[in-house]
């Protein structure tokens, strides 16, 4: 697997786990099926892989912000997702990502 472009393919990290009204704890997803669905929601992820960057109208790559390993917020209606050899996987932009963590 390997990173087009701009292109960086994160591994979802779940950074969340809430407790119900009755006590119990839940984790994100069971969490989410019981909200409306939120566009601006945020999502944290682990960098796989990166792409060599995005190419500029002189034909020069723009280095990425971001190497493997690297923890990153981004919003989770840009993220697409995608699954390989089993594993679940998220391509976004650099420019979908909010922060470095």
């Amino acid at each position: 697997m390997r990173a087009v472009l701009d292109r960086i393919i994160v591994k979802k990290v779940n950074t969340e786990t809430e407790k119900s009204a009755g006590g119990i704890f839940m984790p994100e997803e069971a969490e989410n099926a019981l909200k409306k669905p939120n566009p601006h929601k945020s999502l944290v992820g682990e960098v796989v892989e990166v792409g060599p960057g995005r190419l500029t109208d002189d034909k020069v790559h723009l280095p990425m912000p971001v190497s493997k390993g690297e923890r990153v917020v981004f919003l989770a209606y840009l993220a697409i997702p995608f699954r390989h050899e089993g594993n679940e996987y998220m391509s976004i932009t650099e420019s979908d990502i909010v922060s470095v963590l």
